[in-house]
């Protein structure tokens, strides 16, 4: 495990702090989504980076959400058509 570096968060911090899982950060960092720079084994987040991840990506839904703006509705439930 790494030694904590000042101005930088471990994966394993900020998943425990946002109640993710380490994979799902993995994921979001691999995607682009959350900024952070590989460190031999380790991922570290730099504190302005974690900062804008909670401000503009948490608490967000995600596409598996009904309630996402592009999902489609469910069709009725005997599939008839309004």
């Amino acid at each position: 495990m790494l030694a904590p570096m000042e101005g930088y968060k471990t994966l394993r911090q900020l998943a425990e702090k946002w109640r993710r899982s380490q994979p799902t950060l993995r994921q979001q960092i691999l995607s682009g989504v959350l900024k952070a720079e590989k460190v031999g084994r380790d991922w570290l987040v730099k504190d302005e980076d974690a900062d804008e991840y909670e401000r503009t990506r948490l608490g967000r839904r995600g596409f598996a959400s009904p309630d996402h703006p592009r999902r489609k509705p469910a069709p009725p439930p005997n599939g008839d058509a309004e």
